[in-house]
């Protein structure tokens, strides 16, 4: 017997694998703020030993998001975590990227970083951040308008190609 499988239903199981969110365990790929904000909260808490964030290029504004802020607070040791911008690729993938980091932008709220990133409560870990543009032209706070960085003894950060504007 020959089972027959209907094209809408090929056609409905390719699109559930490659719509944008839906990538390899440990890696996403971020098309909006809510997005990438969602995605470093996941990335952060994911058992995963090495894991990706991948943003794609464009604006990404915290002031659009209901809990305004790109955070992330690295849990467990032993991991990598890379942030990255400049992504881009077919059917709202992240293959290729190109690491100019004025092609990815993420802009903070008045009271929040553009990017906030800690790793201190554990050890092992390898932080990397790279490709992006940080700005934060509203910023009313009294530190660090666009990035934010805590780095725990027996941890690294290596942060590459990012761009500070309006801090």
């Amino acid at each position: 017997a020959v089972l027959h499988i209907p094209f809408v239903v090929v056609l409905s199981i390719l699109f559930l694998l490659l719509a944008p969110g839906s990538v390899q365990a440990g890696q996403w790929c971020a098309h909006t703020a809510q997005e990438l904000h969602d995605d470093l909260i996941a990335a952060a808490n994911s058992a995963d030993a090495n894991s990706t964030i991948r943003i794609r290029q464009g604006i990404y504004d915290a002031n659009s998001l209901i809990a305004p802020w790109f955070f992330m607070n690295q849990a467990g040791s032993g991991r990598t975590l890379e942030i990255s911008g400049g992504w881009s690729g077919v059917t709202g993938l992240c293959q290729t990227q190109d690491p100019n980091p004025a092609l990815t932008t993420l802009i903070g709220a008045p009271t929040h970083n553009a990017l906030s990133v800690q790793d201190y409560s554990q050890s092992g870990n390898t932080l990397r951040v790279n490709g992006l543009t940080l700005r934060n032209p509203s910023y009313t706070d009294l530190s660090t308008a666009c990035l934010n960085v805590r780095i725990g003894a027996g941890n690294t950060g290596v942060f590459e190609r990012l761009r500070l504007e309006q801090c």
